[in-house]
This record gives C-alpha cells, structure tokens and sequence, in this order.
C-alpha cells in the first residue's frame, strides 16, 4: 500500500485475507507486517493489536493449538503493546489484567480436572519486571505527548463546512439568491481550507516533538538513565508513525516529505524503507524538483547509478515548465557527478528556452554550476 501506516488500510486487508480464507501462517505473516507498519500509531495502533489477539485467541478452536501455546502467544502481544506509548495504554493495561486473571482462573479449573491439584503450574506474568520498567516508560511517554494528540483531535473536530451541494442557480432564481449560495460556497472553502492548516500544523508539531525526543533521547538511551527512555526500536517505530500520520493529513507537503526521507536515511535498518519513501514522495509532489533531488541522491547513494540516469532523462517531461524545479534536479546530479556541470546547464537552456516559460532568472545554485563549468575549463 501506498500509506503503510494506515490502519484503516490494514483493518481492511486483514477482512480480506479472511475472506480468501488464506492459511493461518500467511495470516499471521500479515498481521505482523501491520504490526511493524502501524502498530505503533498512537490513536489508532491499538486496533491491529486486538486484531492479532483475537486472531491468536481463535487458533485453539480453529488449528488444535494447545491453550497455552495460545496464552503466551497473546501474553507477547500485550507486553508488546504495552511498551509502546499510545493514548489508551492505561486501559490497554486493566485489559491485559483482565484477561490474565480469567485465563489463569481458567486453567487452574482445567488442571484440577485432570490432575492433581497440589503442584499447579503458574506461567509467567504479563508485566514481568522488564516489561512492568517498559510500560512505566510507555506511560510516561504518553502522558508527555497527550496534549499534542488532543490538538490534532481539537484540529479534526473543526467544522468544514455544510458538504451538501447546492447546484447551480435555475434561470428563475434571483440575482441574490445566486451571490447568497456563491458565498455559501466560499465560506465552506474557506472553512475546510482553515481546518487542513489546523490539522497540518498539529501534525507538524507532534512530528517536532518526537523528532526531538527521539534525538535528545538517544543520548541517554545507553546511560544510566536510559531506563527512563523508550529503546531505539520503540522511539523509530513511533516516529515513524507519527510521520505517516502527518503525511496522510498532507500528502502534498513537500518539506515534510524530505524530512521523512531524511529519517529513514539516517535511521531505518534496511534501505528498502528509504527507496520505498523516495518512491511515495515523488508520487505525491511530482513537481518539486527537490523532492526529486533527493531522490536521485539516495540511488546514488545506494550505487545505483544506472537508475538514476533513467530518472534523470525525464527532467525535461517533468519540470518542462517550471525551471526552477528542473534546475534543483539537474543541481544535484552535477554535484553528485551524475551529470557533467554543462550538459547540465545544456538541458536547462533548452527547459528555460521552451514556449510558455517565463523570462531568465538567476539562482545561487545556478551560479555555482556556472563556477563548476568555468573551473573545469581552466
């Protein structure tokens, strides 16, 4: 899926695998995926857990497997959970007791029945000591970061406007009656207009505050008092999260985009995660030569120079009007030796020359390519 973090996505592919009645290893193989993707959503992350358990939970019933294979599959999947900060844990917590007292209460019936009952057998506990030191993180944590999910909440409440349309004014109706439904319809514009910025900039503030964690964090992850700090692999998974969150609110955001590109870069463990995010960015904002830019960087990176030149044939389709964009692309392959300064400057003049464009403009980069060329001259 394009939005990997999506959990409405995943909830819906999940239906689906039930529907083809696939196999319960593919299924789980899914819902795992889910798990990496978006189980650290911190709305929304909690619905893929129940999920999993209510697909772990029906495996006795379904496959044979024993009870407690069963148990302590789902005992992982809670601890699991309640390492990860998200708005409900509290409640996630109460559940997971609940239902480790009625599992327990349950199988010490079963082994009264068939067993002598003075030696029965106690599995280990939900929160053991490490996991009960990772919830009381988790907790702290979220407590931390639930007024910026209550801006995002307060941003979606705001009204957007009466959706129903109103048509287009009849012959008969009144000069009034056709300005009244025009400044009808600009009122609802502006309000939908007013609750994406709303919802854009609290997304943009939760996904500041986590990068700052995450990187102020980090530096007392391995310290004494790392054990006041979520692991690494809980602090990337919910920043990327919150990333893919804010990404869905704006899609088109091209800063954004970069910024997340940056992350993965920096931070994912496999460098599929970073192509896959380039791949999505340009999609998404398919003029902006920067987002384009750092996507021939990142080939590049990776060795594959071949693709890159690919990619890079179609500037001229691409950004053939809008200069500015093209020279950002053709900026960067200079600089990364993808190109040389002036053929670079040769494909600008023709974008710059075509029919529609605007009159010449001058660049820094522009300038600095122009140095390039005079020096590999001399």
């Amino acid at each position: 899926t394009d939005v990997p973090g999506s959990v409405t996505l995943w909830l819906g592919y999940f239906e689906f695998s039930m529907d083809q009645d696939w196999e319960s290893e593919r299924r789980r193989a899914l819902y795992e995926r889910a798990l990496e993707s978006a189980g650290a959503d911190f709305r929304d992350g909690p619905k893929l857990f129940a999920a999993r358990r209510a697909f772990e939970t029906s495996r006795h019933a379904v496959d044979g497997d024993a009870r407690t294979k069963v148990a302590s599959r789902v005992r992982d999947l809670f601890r699991r959970q309640l390492a990860l900060p998200h708005a409900r844990i509290v409640e996630t917590a109460r559940q997971a007791e609940a239902w480790e007292a009625e599992t327990n209460e349950k199988a010490k019936r079963e082994e009264s029945e068939t067993s002598p009952p003075e030696s029965p057998s106690e599995p280990e506990p939900i929160l053991t000591p490490a996991a009960r030191a990772a919830y009381a993180v988790a907790v702290a944590v979220t407590e931390r970061r639930r007024p910026l999910e209550e801006a995002i909440a307060a941003a979606e409440a705001l009204p957007c406007g009466d959706d129903r349309r109103t048509g287009t004014p009849s012959a008969e109706a009144s000069a009034g009656e056709a300005d009244e439904k025009r400044q009808k319809s600009r009122r609802r514009r502006a309000a939908c207009e007013a609750r994406t910025d709303a919802l854009a900039s609290a997304h943009r503030a939760f996904v500041a505050a986590e990068e700052y964690a995450f990187e102020t964090d980090g530096g007392s992850a391995g310290s004494a008092g790392g054990a006041s700090v979520p692991d690494t692999r809980v602090r990337l998974a919910t920043l990327l999260s919150a990333y893919e969150r804010a990404l869905a609110a704006s899609p088109t955001d091209e800063a954004l985009w970069r910024r997340f590109t940056a992350r993965l870069e920096r931070s994912a463990n496999n460098s599929r995660a970073a192509s896959d995010a380039h791949a999505r960015a340009v999609r998404h904002c398919p003029g902006s030569g920067e987002t384009f830019a750092c996507a021939l960087r990142w080939r590049c990176a990776r060795g594959d120079d071949e693709g890159a030149r690919a990619e890079l044939a179609s500037v001229g389709s691409r950004f053939g009007d809008s200069p500015r964009d093209a020279h950002a692309a053709l900026a960067a392959a200079a600089r990364i030796g993808l190109i040389e300064p002036e053929e670079a400057l040769r494909m600008l003049g023709e974008i710059e020359g075509n029919e529609g464009n605007e009159g010449p403009w001058i660049d820094p980069d522009l300038t600095l390519l122009r140095q390039i060329v005079r020096r590999s001259s001399d």
